[in-house]
């Protein structure tokens, strides 16, 4: 063919070319668009991850709070059974070594309620059900912290919740005794007689009291404190990681607790001692002879005056110079009273 005849095909091939450079052309744009379209959907569900991680977050820690209050209740409630522990606790021993006078059950109300009160701890736990119940993904320190909650909750409330059904099931145990046994069942607010009689010279009310000693301190009692111990350690954690105020009726600022530390006369044998050490006051206990530290247990003060140590309360005795003289460990109808000797 003659270049006149090939140019016809020339034209068709530039113009197919042309039309083909302006479907690529459309292509790359078409192309762009999807990929920013792309872009933008993956940039919008990373902004909604992290706002959700964020009130993932926020409510985590509105979670832990309520529970860091609960902690609080719960340990200002096992405060006050300890304390109410306490003060049976010199009662017992009074009963129990007889040295309780017609005149004293006559006017004082708690001799006579002596074995028939209770104080359930009645603790809570509604708070931490919530935050195990929504519980998301937690850091390293929060699940150490709901680790520790849930040995609080399983363990040590559940004794503490076992404990308190007993204690009232064996007032209700013994009230029944009284009421089918005891003509005077009626008329216990007045007091007559013989109910002074029976508190002084009956051997099975005295065996009741020791009862009561022994399942009040020995169980219920002691269950409370520990829980008290763990919820205590808990609360301090979770104070720190939530950077919350430490109340400090909980936790104790132990420079005002210096006058708890010395050495005191336990026998001829044996001393013991109070330091402060790693924020925490411990007793200890050596040989006179050797410096060998034999024993050593936590002290948790109370009051400036009143303590818990190991199973036991104690007592500081002061003398009219506000100095201490001596401590007194008790425990029921056992009680020793040590002299401090520096």
């Amino acid at each position: 063919p003659t270049i006149k005849h090939m140019i016809p095909f020339f034209r068709k091939i530039r113009k197919k070319m042309a039309d083909d450079n302006q479907f690529f052309k459309y292509s790359r744009y078409a192309i762009g668009e999807i990929v920013l379209v792309v872009i933008g959907i993956l940039i919008a569900l990373q902004i909604n991850t992290w706002n959700q991680e964020r009130l993932d977050k926020e409510k985590t820690k509105r979670l832990f709070k309520e529970a860091h209050k609960e902690l609080v209740y719960n340990i200002k409630q096992s405060s006050s059974v300890i304390d109410y522990y306490r003060k049976k606790d010199s009662l017992l021993y009074k009963v129990i070594h007889k040295q309780v006078t017609y005149e004293d059950y006559k006017t004082n109300w708690e001799l006579r309620v002596l074995v028939t009160g209770d104080q359930p701890a009645n603790l809570v736990s509604d708070a931490f059900k919530n935050l195990i119940d929504n519980e998301g993904s937690l850091t390293q320190q929060e699940d150490s912290i709901v680790l520790k909650l849930k040995k609080l909750f399983g363990t040590r409330k559940k004794l503490v919740d076992e404990h308190d059904i007993k204690a009232v099931s064996n007032i209700n145990r013994y009230m029944e005794k009284l009421k089918n046994e005891k003509v005077w069942y009626s008329q216990l607010m007045l007091v007559p007689d013989e109910q002074v009689e029976y508190f002084l010279n009956d051997p099975f009310y005295l065996n009741e009291v020791k009862h009561f000693e022994i399942y009040a301190l020995q169980t219920h009692l002691m269950a409370v404190k520990d829980f008290k111990i763990d919820a205590t350690n808990i609360y301090e954690e979770l104070s720190d990681y939530l950077d919350l105020k430490k109340d400090t009726s909980i936790v104790k600022d132990l420079i005002d607790y210096d006058h708890y530390l010395g050495t005191f006369e336990l026998d001829s044998l044996y001393n013991g001692k109070i330091i402060r050490k790693n924020n925490s006051l411990n007793w200890s206990y050596y040989a006179k002879n050797d410096t060998t530290v034999l024993n050593t247990t936590p002290i948790y003060p109370d009051s400036k005056t009143y303590f818990n140590v190991m199973g036991v309360f104690g007592k500081f005795i002061f003398d009219d110079s506000d100095n201490v003289t001596a401590i007194i460990f008790s425990y029921g109808s056992e009680r020793s009273e040590i002299k401090k000797i520096d």
